[in-house]
């Protein structure tokens, strides 16, 4: 990763979650974000955005709270980006990923914009050594 930004080029951190209900079962919620997950990086839609915005690499990582809500898993990714994005382009990124996921979601999560993602740049490896 240092090697990475010092080339120049950028991390992006992703977190992705959709709304739920106490007593969802974890491994329900897990199934339905894990192929949403694998819905929004695959097909011409993720090409276009890897070849827009200079997508080189991506990996994802599960992670879990436990609230009022009962457990919450959600998926933290890194994305390895050529250059640097302008804001509207970072902008742009998180909707067209937005876009995707509240569709691969469905009814069944009714993700929103202000809760179901988010899309910043890491200015240091350190930022998402904890997704590796």
């Amino acid at each position: 990763m240092q090697t990475w930004l010092a080339e120049g080029n950028s991390i992006l951190f992703l977190t992705l979650t959709m709304r739920h209900s106490y007593g969802e079962a974890c491994e329900a919620l897990m199934d339905t974000i894990g192929k949403a997950f694998s819905a929004v990086f695959s097909g011409r839609p993720y090409k276009r955005d890897r070849e827009r915005f200079g997508i080189e690499h991506h990996f994802r990582a599960w992670d879990a709270t436990h609230g009022v809500n009962g457990w919450h898993p959600h998926l933290h990714g890194a994305l390895f980006v050529r250059g640097r994005l302008s804001a509207a382009e970072l902008h742009a990124l998180e909707d067209s990923l937005f876009v995707r996921w509240a569709q691969s979601i469905g009814k069944r999560g009714r993700p929103t914009r202000e809760y179901g993602i988010r899309l910043e740049e890491a200015r240091q490896e350190h930022a998402i050594a904890g997704i590796c």
